[in-house]
């Protein structure tokens, strides 16, 4: 799936803390079009959704700071896309 749009690419949030999955999906994300923001913990991820227009999150559950669980939890209570 390309999601390129002239020179606007969809935005993917790869929330992983270790290192190798989250080059792995980074990767696979840019293949896709994506344009890959990251962040290390539940806390950062929070700010990354809030501050960029996200089409797409890879979220690891375990993660330092705020669990990816508490996270998703927060994120729904914030957003108006469906489940």
């Amino acid at each position: 799936m390309h999601t390129e749009r002239g020179d606007v690419h969809e935005h993917c949030a790869c929330l992983r803390r270790r290192k190798g999955y989250r080059l792995r999906a980074e990767n696979l994300s840019r293949e896709r079009g994506y344009a890959v923001e990251c962040a290390y913990d539940g806390a950062q991820a929070l700010a990354l959704l809030e501050s960029r227009d996200i089409s797409l999150v890879l979220m690891d559950i375990m993660m330092p700071v705020m669990d990816g669980i508490s996270a998703m939890v927060k994120i729904r209570e914030r957003s108006n896309v469906p489940p």
